[in-house]
This record gives C-alpha cells, structure tokens and sequence, in this order.
C-alpha cells in the first residue's frame, strides 16, 4: 500500500491524494438532459462533448467561503487531518529541524500507519524520501530519489521498493518518471518509463505514459493525458481562485511542478474519451468545484469536493 501526502502527490498515481484524488462523481443527469435536447439537433458525439464542456465552463466557479475568524496562521504546514461523516480517517504530521527543512512525516490511516524520512541536497532541494509503511500483517519499505536541472527544476524521480527491510530495493514496473519543459521555463509533459517486464503493447488502454501541460498566468489550466498506444484518454480542465498556492511557499518539499500552479483549484472538468470496457471513442463528462475556506494568512484551512462533501480535510499552519 502507498501513500501518498499533500504536496507530494502526481496526477497519474493518486490513491491517496488528498487535494486531487477524489473522483468527482459522473454527471449522468446533466448528459442525459443534453442528449435528449440535442439529440434531434447533432447525432455527433464531438458536438455534444463540445456543448456540455461549454455549457459548464459557463456555470462559474462558486466564490471560496473565507473563513474568517480562524487562528491558523503560520508559514509551514504541520498538520493535514481527513474526515469522513465527521470521524477521522488519515492524520499527517510534518516534522521540521532547524533550517525549516521538512525531516520527516509522521502518518496514520484506518489500516496502516508509517514514518516518511526526508535529505536534501545541497542547494536546499529534496533529493530523497525513505518511507516506512506499517500494514497489519507486515512492514514495507519504499524510496524515492530526485533529480534536478542547472535550473533547480526537478527533471526526474526515481521510486524502488523494498521485500526484505530496506537491506536491497527494486525497481517497480512503473518506477522512472521525467518532466520537460520549454523555452520560457513552464513543464509540458511528464513522461512515465516503464520497465523492460512491461508488455507495453497489450498494456490497458489506460496506462497512462505521456501527460501534456497547458498554462495560463502561471497555473495549469488544461491536461492531456496519452496511453502507451499514443491514444489520449483523459482531457482536465482547471479554474482558479485568487489566492496563493501554499505549496509555493515550501517548494523545496513540494517539488513536483504539475502540483506548483501560482493559485489553487476551485473547478476540475474531466473529459474521458475511451468507453472503459470497449476502449472505443465514447465521451463522458465529470465537473465538480472544490469549495476551500481560508485562514487570515490567505491559506486553505478547510476544504470538501462539491460532490464528495461527507469527506472534509483540515490544514494547520505554524
């Protein structure tokens, strides 16, 4: 079991993402009503897909709820706690030593609980993560190394597993990840490199290899993701707030670019283009809004999904 925290999360492996890995819930009711209106209009699907995107990208992003009041300020984070239905589901605390360097998390969740041991570089950058997982019937270990440019830019990230406590690691089938970037300095793709074991060709058609970046006033406001056929599955759309992505204020632990937008996410649009069973071109659309309420220093203290409100996440600050 991996898990995976806030901050130090990617888009392609999310089982335990707590800003991103929450599926919205399918809107079957909102597809349904467009096709029955338009059905006699454009028997295209592409129309359709086009119309329904246009038509919630016109509803807005709701305003954040400022949370006025609340006495969480602080410049580092030191506590993400999740509920769900108002009991508590996964608890992580960040440990700081003296140069304001995160040196280790400690976490717990409902089956597991663990120690993530952190050492930079350097130049002050993270360059590996040790992690310790404490399941139920056994103890696995796992680490991370990382790799930047002349520019400071992670360039790189290599995960291996440990079966024997940590005395030899492998690599997994989906070990090696790399980012580029272009000329003015902004990520485009993050490219998965699979092992020489992986049957790439009779690999799922949602394997994901190759995610395409688009940005806009310094956030990432569309995704384009690609199987290992080259086939793209999976489009993401993003709208932002105004307030500052708290990330950036750490981002010597929080190193990965896709999660380093200038503001935060309020609306995640995700188009799936491949029917799940045939592989086929079959559209279908998921919206959801992210409704955050802040601290006075601006910060998300609180934050729910739209669509998955039973589940409620709380940041403290130092």
């Amino acid at each position: 079991m991996k898990l995976l925290y806030v901050g130090q999360e990617n888009h392609q492996s999310q089982p335990f993402c707590f800003f991103m890995a929450n599926l919205c819930i399918f809107k079957k009711k909102l597809v349904s009503n467009l096709t029955k209106m338009y059905f006699n209009v454009c028997s295209n699907r592409r129309f359709l897909l086009l119309f329904s995107l246009t038509l919630l990208l016109a509803a807005g992003c709701q305003k954040d709820d400022d949370f006025a009041g609340i006495d969480n300020d602080g410049d580092r984070l030191v506590r993400v706690v999740g509920y769900y239905q108002s009991k508590e589901q996964f608890v992580s605390d960040y440990i700081y030593d003296d140069q304001n360097q995160v040196i280790k998390t400690h976490f717990r969740h409902v089956t597991a609980e663990g120690t993530r041991f952190y050492t930079y570089n350097q130049t002050g950058r993270l360059s590996q993560a040790w992690t310790i997982n404490h399941l139920p019937d056994n103890q696995t270990q796992s680490k991370t190394t990382f790799e930047y440019d002349e520019e400071g830019r992670l360039v790189e990230f290599i995960e291996y597993v440990s079966s024997d406590g940590g005395v030899t690691f492998e690599e997994p089938d989906r070990h090696r990840t790399k980012y580029y970037y272009d000329d003015t300095g902004e990520l485009y793709r993050k490219e998965t490199i699979f092992s020489d074991s992986v049957d790439i060709e009779n690999s799922s058609r949602y394997t994901v290899r190759d995610i395409y970046y688009e940005w806009q006033n310094g956030n990432i406001v569309k995704e384009e993701w690609y199987n290992t056929l080259g086939v793209k599955t999976t489009t993401r759309i993003f709208a932002y707030d105004n307030k500052v992505n708290f990330r950036n204020d750490q981002s010597n632990f929080f190193v990965f670019p896709e999660n380093l937008s200038r503001n935060n996410f309020v609306r995640e649009i995700t188009i799936n283009h491949l029917d799940p069973i045939s592989g086929v071109y079959f559209p279908s659309i998921t919206n959801c809004t992210i409704r955050y309420q802040y601290n006075r220093s601006g910060k998300p203290a609180s934050f729910y999904r739209s669509s998955r409100k039973e589940w409620r996440n709380e940041l403290t600050y130092e």
